[in-house]
């Protein structure tokens, strides 16, 4: 198995942080402890199948050699590489505070697992690397639900029929109609 990281990833001195990422890291963007405490460990023990990769400006050429991707997250958002990897048939191993089914439902189309859960994670990472029927199954099911809930077409068709759906129920006045009833 490789893991590959790909982003920034640097050591920090916590005392020589900028103002931005002082912020970034008291909102909780940014946990710069974090960062630091994965790669003493990557030094430690010398994981030779882990490569950080930097910052990456081909990401879909990246995806194609993906059986998997991992996401475990402290916001409470999906990352766009979710996205991305599912549109090319890869499933994802997802944590958020809410987990939120339009975005992967879990055995469908990835797995969710708990925030700073390292047994779930390796749990997970495992039953896709042993089951490959599995991880195409779910990379199938990935891309069908992103193609469909990101189709421009389709998405703009919804939202015209709801505007014509408010506007149906809703009597529109206009300030020049209300001048005109009361002069």
């Amino acid at each position: 198995m490789k893991i590959y990281f790909a982003g920034k990833l640097n050591k920090f001195d916590t005392s020589k942080l900028s103002l931005k990422q002082k912020v970034f890291s008291l909102i909780g963007l940014l946990d710069f402890e974090e960062a630091n405490r994965f790669l003493k460990i990557m030094e430690d023990h010398q994981l030779d199948n882990v490569e950080l990769l930097g910052h990456v400006d081909d990401i879909h050429a990246l995806l194609k050699d993906m059986d998997v991707m991992l996401a475990p997250m402290h916001l409470n958002a999906p990352p766009r590489s979710v996205y991305e990897s599912g549109i090319h048939e890869i499933p994802s191993i997802l944590s958020m505070d809410d987990k939120a089914q339009d975005v992967i439902t879990d055995g469908e189309n990835g797995i969710l697992i708990d925030q700073q859960n390292p047994a779930q994670l390796s749990e997970a990472m495992l039953k896709l690397v042993e089951d490959p029927d599995l991880r195409n199954r779910m990379g199938k099911a990935a891309r069908k639900r992103f193609v469909v809930n990101h189709d421009a077409k389709r998405n703009a068709a919804k939202i015209f029929a709801i505007y014509k759906q408010v506007l149906a129920k809703t009597e529109i006045v206009y300030p020049e109609k209300e001048l005109t009833k009361t002069t």
